[in-house]
């Protein structure tokens, strides 16, 4: 490169260049450069920050936000990033902690109130969870997430008679709305009204055909509807989006035992009980861990 690399901007320009160009290790690179010139540049941590979250660095990318965060404790985008990090990383507590200071700091900002609702969801802790909930629909009730989340907090609690107006307000602030249309999908087709069930998972389909979630109530609706045949067909094009969802495979199966095809039935349960098992196992490592100190 022309510029001179002993020179801090120059050496944060070529970063940031190289991020747009998805080159992230060199990025990397560049920016402990960089980091080595001004040691307390806000811009540098943050980038810093996204250039490790995209290298998978989970541990070194909270390094750098959390730095970030130090120099300006203000921005609520690198707290929303923090936070992402430490959700990924399943460190809940630590999400909890810094996005309830984030909220106190930026208490009109939406997406840490959501985040918080995600950590307390992933920490096991519902009735926290369904607090923020109600506490993000009360504040901010013209976006149609802050009804989203209320709707699928309540609906954990089985508590569907209240949570089904709330996605229903979510999909009046926003029609489109992928997630609002699968969860009141899969809330109909618990009720039985099957037909119904499946508009809302083909409209989510629609927004978002790579939702997995809707894909699955899709094939439970038309099994519901005796339509085995199409069972077929849209199972085998979502196992193409997704092959390691087991209850793909599931609804597969129960649509070749209702034509009758025994050979494939037999197939699809052994793969979708490996695949189970598979899945049990990941769940088994996301559980809550003890942030490194």
């Amino acid at each position: 490169v022309s510029l001179d690399p002993n020179r801090f901007e120059a050496r944060f320009k070529l970063a940031y260049a190289l991020v747009n160009l998805q080159r992230n290790q060199e990025s990397e690179e560049h920016l402990l450069e960089a980091m080595r010139l001004k040691p307390q540049s806000f811009e540098v941590h943050s980038l810093l920050g996204v250039v490790r979250s995209h290298l998978k660095k989970n541990l070194p990318a909270i390094e750098s936000f959390r730095k970030a965060v130090e120099l300006q404790p203000n921005d609520s985008r690198i707290q929303s990033l923090l936070a992402l990090q430490y959700l990924e990383g399943s460190y809940y507590e630590e999400a909890i902690q810094s996005l309830s200071k984030a909220i106190k700091r930026n208490p009109a900002d939406p997406t840490l109130r959501f985040l918080l609702i995600q950590a307390h969801h992933k920490n096991q802790d519902s009735v926290k969870a369904l607090e923020q909930a109600k506490l993000a629909a009360k504040q901010f009730p013209e976006l149609a997430r802050a009804h989203y989340e209320l709707g699928f907090q309540l609906a954990s609690f089985g508590r569907f008679e209240e949570s089904k107006p709330e996605f229903e307000r979510a999909l009046r602030l926003d029609p489109a709305y992928p997630e609002a249309h699968y969860s009141l999908g899969d809330l109909l087709l618990k009720q039985g009204h099957n037909g119904l069930a499946l508009e809302h998972f083909q409209k989510a389909l629609a927004g978002n055909p790579a939702l997995i979630e809707a894909h699955v109530g899709l094939g439970k609706a038309l099994l519901a509807l005796q339509r085995h045949a199409d069972v077929v067909r849209e199972m085998e094009k979502a196992i193409a989006l997704e092959p390691s969802e087991p209850q793909l495979r599931y609804n597969l199966a129960q649509a070749y035992r209702g034509l009758g095809q025994t050979e494939k039935t037999q197939l699809e349960l052994k793969t979708f009980n490996r695949l189970n098992q598979e899945r049990m196992k990941q769940k088994d490592r996301e559980v809550p861990r003890k942030f490194p100190r």
